[in-house]
């Protein structure tokens, strides 16, 4: 049985029309079509209420002739927009491709075709041009400033330094560039496990002989107020067992941490000069250096270079710990030297290469056999070896005091390029 309750596959009974004919839904017999709707007039009926094939009639303009869209009577054109001047004006007065322009036309900035803007004055009074700083050099007429605001030509009065003469220090030294990338080759030799970095500033915590490894070096950037650091630094150095020292170098940040520390009472002392040569002027030099009698040179390992160094400079085991410290953990290319003399350690001295560099570190001469040659054989040795690793720059660190030393270095090329200094409290000062 289907839901209509008829038997399965019989189809319902069709529904008759009024006059007994097949029905549609329309309730009209079956091919029977509407009759058509009579419009106002009796004639057949369109979807515009108008009688079929009648027209609209057309709209009246205000002046009666026919009507367009534009509310204007037919075929005329609307009038032509005036300009500022009064002139007319036309439909697109700023076109997208550049077209030819009748006389008294105006440009797109408001003025008469061909005439220029009026020129801006500068701050003397004179004209300005639209690029006040070319990305090029350009000429420049007599009496023109420069982008420092001092007359063209005139230099820049010269920076002082902390002893007062020119700033020369950094000058000598190639630029800050050249003094920064020393700095860092200062640091990569500094390798220990008892360092910090505090808001730009390292610290280095190692109780060895070298100073530069038990000092605060302020490189980089600082953000604190700088009282606050100092006395954070001091603390820090006491809770170690160390004096509170600080390497002042031209790369030390803020500028003012000279001056503040002289007003907290440090005291300047070891004044060093950074020197550098050029090994290939350097090499014949060192090629000519004859061994004394008896006098041995050697490749030692670290261990044993430590105790030789050490034995020479009366270091305590703590610092000889801490040097040796330094030497192990470091991943530059290390060339120690000893010389030695009826079996005993005469001088010693220790190259380590980076980048280029050559840094001439530990050169150290017994009292009793100063003034032999020995010294200027070790650093020819360190030398010769260091170019054979890549060198072409020596780098050496010496204070100021030492003529000896320096007059060796002297015989090679070596050259002062910048200096620093230590600060320490009076009480404190080595």
């Amino acid at each position: 049985m289907s839901p209509k309750g008829r038997p399965e596959g019989e189809r319902a009974p069709e529904r008759a029309s009024a006059e007994g004919g097949p029905f549609n839904p329309k309730g009209r017999p079956e091919g029977e079509r509407a009759p058509e709707r009579a419009s106002a007039e009796g004639g057949p009926f369109n979807p515009k209420g108008r009688p079929e094939g009648e027209r609209a009639p057309e709209r009246a303009s205000a002046e009666g002739g026919p009507f367009n869209p534009k509310g204007r009577p037919e075929g005329e054109r609307a009038p032509e927009r005036a300009s500022a001047e009064g002139g007319p004006m036309t439909p697109h007065p700023r076109p997208l491709s550049p077209l030819p322009r009748g006389e008294g036309s105006t440009s797109l900035k408001g003025r008469p075709e061909g005439e220029r803007a009026p020129e801006r004055a500068g701050a003397e009074g004179g004209p300005m041009t639209p690029h006040p700083r070319p990305l090029s050099p350009l000429p420049r007429g007599e009496g023109s400033t420069s982008l420092k605001g001092r007359p063209e030509g005139e230099r820049a009065p010269e920076r002082a330094s902390a002893e007062g003469s020119p700033a020369s220090a950094v000058a000598a030294a190639g630029g800050p560039a050249d003094v920064q990338r020393m700095e860092e080759f200062c640091f990569n030799v500094l390798q220990s496990r008892r360092q910090l970095l505090y808001d730009g500033w390292l610290l280095f915590l190692s109780p060895g002989t070298a100073k530069r490894a038990r000092s605060v070096n302020a490189h980089f950037g600082s953000t604190l107020p700088l009282e606050e650091k100092i006395a954070h630094c001091e603390a820090l150095y006491a809770r170690h067992g160390l004096s509170a020292l600080f390497r002042i170098t031209p790369c030390s940040r803020p500028d003012s941490l000279d001056d503040a520390l002289a007003a907290r009472g440090y005291v300047a002392f070891d004044r060093t000069l950074v020197q550098t040569c050029a090994l290939d002027a350097a090499l014949p030099l060192a090629a000519d250096a004859v061994p004394p009698d008896g006098v041995e040179l050697s490749s030692p390992l670290p261990d044993a270079f430590v105790e030789a160094v050490g034995t020479m400079r009366g270091s305590t085991a703590v610092q000889r710990a801490a040097h040796l410290e330094r030497l192990a953990q470091s991943p530059l290319a290390l060339v120690p030297i000893l010389a030695r003399k009826d079996g005993a350690t005469v001088a010693s001295g220790m190259a380590c290469v980076d980048r280029g560099f050559a840094g001439v570190f530990d050169v150290v001469t017994a009292p009793a056999h100063r003034r032999n040659g020995i010294g200027t054989l070790v650093v020819s040795a360190l030398l010769r070896k260091s170019w054979e690793r890549g060198a072409r720059e020596g780098f050496l660190q010496v204070d100021e005091t030492n003529r000896a030393a320096i007059a060796i270095y002297r015989r090679f090329g070596f050259a002062t390029r910048y200096a620093y200094h230590y600060r320490a409290r009076a009480g404190e000062v080595e």
